[in-house]
């Protein structure tokens, strides 16, 4: 099961009104990060597995929807005191999503391993950076994170987001023809125009 979720929205009037993407990979922040064979899970070096979930009525689906899987290995995995650095969770190939249309990702940790946390934004708070006081509200594209609770639910909390980046894939190269087609796999040969042929014995 997930421990922590984040809705997110890709406008499209930041692509270029292009009606999908290919998603590549997506950074996340991690506050903490445990000493090997240290942590709560017994694991002695815990992964975590980033999911992207479609939406519906206003909430992640978490009952089995995944559409795609990435992985980030105990050695990968960067904290950092100042949100600084990201950890990045790449797909194995491209993934095509929707643009104006709410989706989630969703993280897992080996084991339920709870000594991992991740950088947050919530609004009003300062943010460790800039400085700069957090909005509450930056737009139509804000989102919401998710947390476990109750060992099955994904409850929202209110004016929170991880930090985070989606990267998506940009193509350079738009002058291409590719013909696709079915790989042929029955061939028939005459040898005389009046041969017959008889199906069906």
């Amino acid at each position: 099961m997930f421990n922590i979720a984040q809705s997110f929205f890709i406008d499209r009037q930041l692509v270029n009104g292009s009606l999908s993407v290919f998603v590549t990979s997506v950074d996340v922040y991690f506050k903490n990060k445990l000493e090997q064979s240290r942590g709560t899970s017994g694991i002695a070096k815990p992964g975590a597995t980033l999911s992207i979930l479609p939406f519906k009525d206003g909430a992640p689906v978490a009952d089995g929807n995944v559409i795609v899987v990435a992985r980030a290995e105990f050695d990968s995995i960067v904290a950092t005191t100042d949100a600084s650095t990201s950890t990045k969770f790449s797909f194995t190939n491209p993934v095509m999503l929707k643009t104006d249309t709410d989706y989630a990702f969703a993280i897992s940790f080996d084991g339920d391993e709870r000594s991992y946390s991740l950088w947050k934004n919530q609004a009003g708070e300062v943010d460790i950076i800039t400085g700069n006081t957090a909005k509450i509200s930056s737009g139509r594209v804000d989102g919401n994170v998710y947390e476990l609770t109750n060992g099955t639910s994904l409850t929202p909390l209110v004016n929170v987001d991880l930090k985070f980046k989606v990267n998506i894939a940009k193509f350079t190269d738009t002058n291409k023809t590719y013909v696709i087609s079915n790989r042929p796999y029955e061939y028939m040969s005459l040898d005389s125009t009046s041969t017959a042929i008889v199906t069906g014995k």
